[in-house]
């Protein structure tokens, strides 16, 4: 990296293509992008566990026996 001072008396910094494409240092990209996929899915089967803790399905008695309509009767006049 070199530093150039300008005219107007700021600094002008000039890097190498290679330390122009770095990121950070000790933060390979494929690490960042694994941990992003690993959080990703432990959020994707934390909502598939709690999508499926829902009201439970009826058993087959039940559905066998349902409800019977409420009838309502009008008062008389």
């Amino acid at each position: 990296m070199e530093k150039r001072p300008t005219p107007d008396g700021r600094e002008q910094v000039r890097e190498t293509p290679e330390e122009a494409r770095q990121g950070r240092k000790g933060r390979p990209v494929a690490m960042v992008l694994m941990g992003a996929l690993t959080l990703g899915l432990i959020a994707l089967i934390a909502l598939m566990i709690w999508a499926l803790s829902g009201e439970p399905e009826p058993t087959s008695q039940e559905q066998q026996q349902g409800t019977a309509p409420a009838v309502v009767t009008p008062p008389p006049a």
